[in-house]
C-alpha cells in the first residue's frame, strides 16, 4: 500500500508493508525491511497479547534489520479506553526505553494517524537529505546509511 503525506511544503511517499503480525510472515518480512528506513510496529491496545507480538517482532528487527532503522510503536484502538490492556503509558515507556516514536491511533475514528507519520517524517528529514523526484512532486531521502552502502557495493566485485 503507499501513502501520500504532504508536510512541510513538500509531498512524500511512503511504500507500507503489512504483515498484520502474523508468524507465516515472518520469513517473507525480512524481505520487506531489508532495506526499510522505518518500522512501524503496532498493537491492539485492548489485547495484551499483540503488544507481546510487538516484542517479538521488535527483536527480529533489531537482530536482522537495518543499523538506522527509525522505530514507531503505535497503540490502536486508542478510543477503546475501557476495554484496554495495556495503557498508553506502557506503550509509551516500552518506546522511549528502545528510542522509538510512541503514537496511540484509532484506525477506526482516524486519529493520531497523520501526527504519527509526521513524527516520522520529522525523524526521517533530521537524518537525511531529501531529494525532489519528477514521480508525482513527491520528495525523496537519501540516508547516509544507504549511500555508504551503495558505495562499498559499488567497490565490492
Amino acid at each position: 500500500m503507499d501513502k501520500f503525506v504532504s508536510y512541510r511544503g513538500r509531498n512524500f511517499k511512503f511504500q507500507i508493508w503489512d504483515t498484520a503480525g502474523q508468524e507465516k510472515y515472518g520469513p517473507l518480512a525480512q524481505m520487506y525491511y531489508r532495506d526499510a528506513d522505518v518500522a512501524i510496529l503496532v498493537y491492539d491496545s485492548t489485547d495484551k497479547q499483540t503488544f507481546s507480538g510487538l516484542k517479538t517482532w521488535h527483536m527480529e528487527l533489531a537482530e536482522k534489520g537495518p543499523r538506522n532503522l527509525i522505530l514507531a510503536i503505535v497503540g490502536n484502538k486508542a478510543e477503546l479506553t475501557d476495554e484496554q490492556e495495556v495503557s498508553e503509558s506502557e506503550g509509551e515507556r516500552y518506546a522511549s526505553k528502545h528510542r522509538a516514536i510512541f503514537k496511540g491511533t484509532s484506525a477506526k475514528e482516524n486519529t493520531g494517524i497523520d501526527e504519527l507519520f509526521e513524527n516520522i517524517l520529522d525523524d526521517l528529514l533530521d537524518h537525511s537529505v531529501v531529494e525532489e523526484t519528477h514521480d508525482m512532486n513527491t520528495s525523496k531521502l537519501a540516508h547516509p546509511r544507504k549511500q555508504q552502502h551503495e558505495e562499498v557495493n559499488r567497490r565490492c566485485c
